[in-house]
């Protein structure tokens, strides 16, 4: 709908001899008494979404005014006015604007449009560590060597972040520090070993590491289910947290925490989650995932939603997709059971909402400031976005394995499996078959 807006600007003119009105307009200037009408009809504005840089055509028909006397503003961030005719204005996006209202003022009028403008962040992809190189070195970060990254951890109090290099002995966690790595732990050094460490999660309070131990069937060497690092020991030196029996199983495959009160919830084979009472010492069963999807599911990681009321599990194998329940802190135990949340089921690559999304092998996820969760997906060597409501689209990657950095949607990654973000919403994922640990960051 158009809207109208004028006022009248009296204008002093000079007249000589007897003039007819047409003749006083066209020859008017700073001196002339006149009055003359100035117009704004505000109509449109285009693209309704876009990055920093995009440019917004706004569609307002005016007279009378020159550029100087146009401003547009994003979110209540000025841009800058590119260009003006009689029946348009073209402002660029600043950097930083964010999701808002578009305003304009045209000379003394000003309209706000009734549609929003949608900022999307414009991300870049870059190599954080690792020379792309197979094996093991403790030097400059981008000089390192990687061999089976597999899990990816942030350190919120020193704005660390810590790997999990597993299945292949010996087996590391290690931390990159100041543009240096070095080797926290060796698993299989520790006085009571830990054979098969699949994940690692930090604490509410950050001060201590959960290391989850798929032992292989061999619990009398291996008895440690979770085992726990403390800042203390400089996360140098394995204890006890979860032992055999108490654990129930003897393959604790990956573990989430809870973000309000601590309490640790874990995955085992046979796709059962388990929740753990550490003063009582006892594990209670709160969900057996095979009467959800009709099959097992394996590998994958817990998240909640930043106010812990919601859990989701990202499955990746045989089941292809992510699960989720309505979560009760004070009696921990669910108030709504686990349904499909996104993804079919089966593998498959396509964007779509909730479960007629494809999936292939999503792996570790996290949530970022944006309310959203993200997760990497190994076989598809993407990063997906997942809305609350479950809508599933591309963040990251074009699929097919490769190694390209730039742009975000046109990068390339081999085998993503480890994910988190930093405090500055700095995406890290740790490739598996790259040997490297990628960085995506708004421009």
């Amino acid at each position: 709908m158009k809207t109208l807006f004028s006022y009248r600007r009296w204008i002093p003119l000079l007249i000589i001899g007897s003039i007819s009105v047409s003749s006083l307009l066209t020859g008017c200037d700073d001196t002339s008494e006149e009055e003359t009408e100035v117009r704004a009809n505000f109509e449109s504005y285009s693209p309704t979404s876009g990055s920093k840089g995009t440019m917004l055509t706004l569609k307002v028909e005016y007279s009378g005014l020159k550029i100087k006397d146009i401003q547009v503003w994003v979110n209540n961030v000025e841009t800058d006015v590119i260009n003006v005719t009689h029946s348009q204005i073209n402002a660029r996006v600043p950097a930083g604007a964010g999701s808002g209202p578009v305003r304009v003022v045209v000379g003394n009028f000003e309209h706000t449009y009734p549609t929003s403008f949608e900022f999307l962040p414009n991300y870049m992809v870059s190599n954080y560590a690792g020379s792309g190189e197979v094996g093991y070195m403790d030097v400059a970060a981008l000089s390192t060597r990687f061999q089976n990254l597999y899990w990816l951890a942030y350190d919120a109090k020193e704005d660390v972040i810590y790997t999990l290099e597993t299945d292949i002995e010996p087996q590391r966690m290690r931390r990159i520090r100041n543009g240096m790595i070095e080797t926290v732990v060796d698993f299989t050094r520790q006085a009571v070993r830990m054979n098969n460490p699949r994940t690692i999660e930090f604490s509410v309070t950050g001060d201590t590491i959960f290391v989850e131990n798929d032992n292989g069937n061999n619990p009398a060497e291996n008895p440690y289910a979770v085992g726990i690092l403390t800042r203390a020991d400089d996360f140098k030196v394995v204890k006890p947290y979860i032992t055999y029996p108490a654990a129930i199983t003897e393959h604790v495959n990956y573990a989430g925490v809870h973000p309000v009160d601590g309490t640790l919830i874990y995955y085992c084979w046979p796709s059962k989650l388990y929740v753990w009472d550490n003063e009582a010492q006892k594990a209670t069963l709160l969900a057996d995932i095979q009467q959800v999807i009709g099959q097992n599911g394996s590998y994958g990681s817990v998240q909640f939603s930043p106010d812990g009321k919601t859990i989701y599990l990202i499955l990746q194998q045989p089941y292809q997709g992510i699960l989720s329940a309505e979560y009760d802190a004070a009696s921990k135990s669910l108030t709504k059971g686990f349904s499909r949340f996104a993804g079919t089921g089966s593998w498959g690559s396509n964007d779509g909402q909730g479960v007629e999304a494809g999936m292939d092998q999503p792996s570790q996820g996290a949530f970022a400031q944006d309310g959203n969760l993200y997760t990497v997906e190994r076989f598809n060597h993407i990063v997906r976005r997942i809305t609350p409501s479950g809508a599933v689209s591309l963040f990251a990657g074009t699929p097919g394995a490769g190694y390209t950095n730039g742009e975000a949607t046109e990068a390339k990654f081999n085998q993503p499996l480890g994910f988190t973000i930093d405090k500055n919403n700095t995406v890290f994922v740790a490739e598996f078959a790259n040997h490297r640990i990628r960085m995506i960051k708004e421009e």
